[in-house]
């Protein structure tokens, strides 16, 4: 036991280490006023006791401890302007109490490990201004509000066996991490509403968790996100408008085993998204998804089991070229998805079962090349490249069976051929000017199965 100042003004230390020791106790103020004291070391004891204001405005510059068992009172470490770097590991549960490095503004290194639970109590890192880097590895994290108040870092990696949960008021004025950010968690993780809003120094986000929910408007005005990931996660949910403002962010890379679910206007108004990929799980995205990504130019999605997209989701994306979108048993894709997408300009689908609503292409006047490959059961609703005046070919390929609603072609002016593979063709009504330009004498040309023969069944109704 170290008693109450016992090292009060001890000038000349500058270290103290202690190896093997079952048990330490630093009791209150015990190195009040060593103002030459740089390096504090404990290895392999069993436990550590740190009693309130011990080390308070200290020199201290580097703190080292491995324990199976340690305890932090509140102020132990407060005011210790010259620390620079903290390395803690421990066995059991424990927890940094209120202001434990409250004012430590030249800490650059926070690394912390443990087995058990960590708690981070209220301002237990506040006013922290100058971290370059923080890393937090434990099973299970737990964070108060503010506990990070005020603190300015450069990367934050949070890593948990268990649940993370990431509040609003974890930083307090919205200062937080300024270049990246990785939290992993082989359990839940949440992030709730506004969690990093306004954090206008953030740039990278990488996210990986088994259920992984990210409420509305967590990165809202976080102006220099550039990019944002989120690998091998079981299920994922992101609400509504999480991008506002971010206009730095030009890439996004989701990855997903089992369900992702994009609520409306997930991604809306990240005017700088240039491109977004998709990998795995069963995927549904929303109205408005994409509203007014003006920047976007190429959406992929691969490997995935179904793909849902809603009505309306790329309003507005005035620069979207390139849709490739792979799934394994089915794509469906809502009336007016694509709803004069200027720009768009090569469509790919491979899915055993297709359906396109109507109007789905509409206007989309740059459109010149839509292919669908080894399909089983293909829909086409109702006008749906009507108005694509620059479409030449369409490449459609079914092991079964293609329907193709009234009206599908209307005014695809510049439209020479269409290549249909299939069983069985079914093609509602067309307008004598489409239907003479399109199949009259040509159906043996355009309308062939498998092996290039005519179609076992060919029916124009109406």
């Amino acid at each position: 036991t170290l008693g109450e100042r016992s090292f009060e003004k001890c000038t000349s230390i500058s270290s103290i280490s202690f190896s093997k020791v079952k048990r330490i106790i630093i009791d209150d103020c015990a190195f009040i006023g060593c103002l030459n004291f740089e390096t504090f070391a404990v290895e392999n004891a069993n436990e550590i006791s740190f009693r309130k204001d011990c080390f308070i405005n200290t020199s201290l510059k580097e703190l080292i401890l491995n324990a199976d068992v340690m305890n932090f009172d509140d102020n132990c470490f407060n005011g210790c302007h010259s620390l620079k770097s903290i390395e803690i590991e421990c066995k059991e549960k424990f927890e940094l109490n209120q202001k434990t490095f409250f004012g430590c503004e030249s800490l650059n290194e926070i690394k912390i490990k443990t087995s058990s639970d960590l708690n981070l109590h209220k301002n237990c890192f506040s006013d922290t201004k100058n971290l370059i880097s923080v890393e937090l590895i434990a099973n299970k994290v737990i964070f108060d509000n503010n506990c990070f108040n005020n603190a300015l870092m450069s990367s934050i990696l949070i890593q948990s066996d268990d649940d993370i949960s990431i509040n609003s008021k974890m930083f307090g004025n919205y200062q937080g991490p300024s270049e990246k950010m990785i939290i992993k968690s082989l359990s839940n993780l949440t992030l709730h509403k506004n969690c990093f809003a306004y954090q206008s120094k953030l740039k990278n986000v990488d996210l990986s968790a088994n259920h992984l929910l990210i409420e509305n408007y967590c990165f809202d005005n976080c102006s220099s996100l550039s990019s944002f990931a989120i690998s091998k996660s079981f299920d994922v949910k992101i609400g509504v408008l999480q991008f506002c403002n971010c206009n730095e962010l030009e890439n996004i890379e989701i990855e997903v085993e089992s369900k992702l679910d994009l609520e409306s206007s997930c991604f809306a108004d990240s005017f700088n998204l240039k491109e977004v990929i998709i990998v795995g799980g069963n995927v549904k995205f929303n109205d408005l998804c994409f509203n007014n990504c003006k920047s976007l130019s190429s959406i992929v999605i691969a490997n995935t089991e179904t793909v849902d997209l809603s009505a309306a989701l790329f309003y507005k994306c005035k620069s979207l070229e390139i849709i490739d979108i792979e799934s394994k048993s089915s794509i469906k894709i809502c009336s007016g998805c694509f709803y004069e997408g200027k720009k768009l300009k090569t469509i790919i689908l491979e899915s055993e079962n297709i359906f396109i609503g109507s109007g789905c292409f509409f206007n989309c006047e740059s459109l010149e090349s839509f292919n669908i490959k080894n399909a089983q059961m293909i829909t086409i609703e109702n006008n749906v490249f009507e108005g694509c005046k620059n479409i030449e070919k369409i490449k459609i390929n079914s092991k079964s069976s293609i329907s193709i609603g009234s009206n599908c072609f209307l005014k695809a002016f510049k439209l020479k051929s269409i290549d249909l593979s299939c069983d069985k063709l079914t093609i509602k009504s067309f307008s004598e000017c489409e239907q003479e330009k399109l199949f009259s004498n040509n159906s043996d040309k355009l309308v062939k199965d498998n092996n290039h023969h005519l179609v076992h069944e060919f029916e124009v109704l109406d």
